[in-house]
């Protein structure tokens, strides 16, 4: 592979994706995606960038850069970093001049990135998951009617929108009322609550061709550290999953362990690249990789590509305790690290970080203050939350 092509708008999720592919390739990186990912043409990893709108009023445009951009290198790939160039993609998908990496046809992506259709595709396949309530807007909420079926603590989040945006806890009528319905900033529409599961997060990614698994990782997250575990009740529940829908492309699902009962109840899922994608390239599991190479045997025989233990940081390599051995390694860590550390890009990442960090010191210690409320308080918290989905 000579050209890789990355399509997509998200930020949090061209970074990895175009690490993941420099870690196995020295193929030129060209990104195309709309103007709030101008700021990569600035990092190492990016050759280059092309800003342009993935809306269907714009797709021919977009196929006229897709052939220019695979005519001067070939081989090349095409790959959808995230749900609005796979559904950019999918309306090309007959006319693209180079191979594409596997990816949900636009039909899985409309069941699987709504909170609500995918609690439905649940039910329907016999998969746990918790009792949820659909709303079209907060005035149609009330807190009596919801306590007496859910119970005294729930959740209410938008049914449409990624990276835990508008996602509230809510765990008294207080909450409720201050949060919810008196907040001028909480807007949402429509709207999910759902059941609160007491316990711990736990996250399956996978790779699956045609309904079958190729590739998995399930992962638990402590602060800034990524844990791989083996967990074959979550990785029956995801491939089960697959196969009924005949899915293709990757796919990163979030669920809770009940701390009660220990059983697993599925969450939400998203049908694309994660932000978190390093975690399992740190450890040794590259799904950008397998993505393009449709990998269906491993050294132990035949069956699905596990990555079943292992730890990985978040954070920045210069805010890690070992991040000195690490960047002097000469091995496939030591040039991860030393790709994230020489990046213009990623050190603008770092600020934000470092930003984020101070405001949510601040607003621990002087909680009351009006520019610490809502709208900063989204922005970063949704930064934070990003950096491991």
């Amino acid at each position: 592979m000579r050209n890789a092509v990355v399509v997509g708008n998200s930020l949090q999720i061209l970074g990895p994706v175009m690490l993941a592919i420099r870690s196995f390739s020295h193929a030129n990186i060209h990104v195309i995606g709309n103007d709030s990912t101008r700021s990569i043409r600035w990092s190492l990893l990016c050759d280059h960038w092309t800003g342009h709108s993935l809306s269907a009023d714009e797709d021919l445009e977009l196929l006229s850069i897709l052939q220019s951009i695979c005519a001067r290198e070939r081989p090349a790939r095409i790959i959808a970093a995230d749900c609005e160039a796979a559904r950019a993609l999918n309306r090309l998908r007959p006319f693209l001049p180079a191979p594409l990496a596997p990816m949900p046809s636009s039909d899985h992506l409309t069941m699987l990135e709504d909170k609500w259709q995918f609690h439905r595709l649940c039910q329907l396949k016999g998969l746990p998951t918790p009792q949820t309530l659909r709303f079209e807007n907060k005035q149609a909420l009330r807190y009596e009617v919801l306590t007496s079926i859910l119970g005294t603590t729930f959740v209410i989040k938008p049914s449409n929108l990624a990276g835990s945006q508008g996602v509230r806890i809510i765990r008294n009528k207080a909450m409720f009322e201050s949060e919810i319905l008196k907040s001028e900033d909480y807007q949402f529409s429509p709207l999910l609550v759902q059941e609160y599961i007491p316990g711990e997060d736990i996250d399956i990614s996978l790779l699956a061709v045609k309904g079958e698994v190729m590739s998995l990782a399930t992962q638990q997250v402590a602060g800034s550290v990524v844990r791989f575990i083996s967990q074959p009740q979550m990785e029956m529940m995801a491939t089960t999953l697959c196969a009924a829908l005949g899915y293709d492309g990757v796919m990163h699902i979030d669920a809770r362990i009940d701390r009660s009962t220990g059983r697993i109840w599925l969450i939400e899922s998203n049908p694309r690249f994660w932000a978190s994608l390093t975690a399992a390239l740190w450890c040794g599991l590259n799904f950008v990789q397998e993505s393009l190479r449709h990998v269906r045997e491993t050294e132990y025989g035949a069956g699905p590509l596990r990555l079943a233990q292992g730890r990985a940081h978040t954070r920045y390599p210069l805010l890690r305790q070992d991040s000195l051995r690490c960047l002097l390694s000469r091995g496939s860590r030591g040039r991860l690290l030393r790709w994230l550390v020489l990046d213009p890009w990623q050190i603008s990442q770092l600020t934000l970080d470092l930003s984020g960090l101070l405001l949510r010191r601040a607003r621990a210690v002087i909680p009351r203050l009006r520019w610490l409320s809502s709208p900063w308080r989204e922005k970063f918290s949704r930064h934070k939350v990003s950096k491991c989905n």
